[in-house]
């Protein structure tokens, strides 16, 4: 994962704090081969890291989260 800015397509949205990643992430698979470049976000219910980000390899298939601006605007 690209460290100090998080990109949407080609569009920076934000810094990258290190509040929103789960302990000890992004750490690129530990190191590995595999790069991870993509970031996800947890849903466990009964999880500690219950939306926090994980860095994951991009050809992971996952759901969108998308923020839309309300109707009145």
């Amino acid at each position: 994962f690209r460290t100090g800015t998080f990109w949407g397509g080609q569009i920076c949205i934000f810094i990258c704090l290190k509040v929103y990643w789960m302990s000890g992430e992004p750490n690129n698979s530990g190191g590995n081969v595999v790069e991870e470049d993509c970031a996800v976000m947890s849903s466990y219910e009964r999880s500690s890291a219950l939306q926090k980000w994980n860095d994951v390899n991009c050809s992971i298939k996952r759901f969108w989260v998308c923020e839309l601006k309300p109707a009145d605007q």
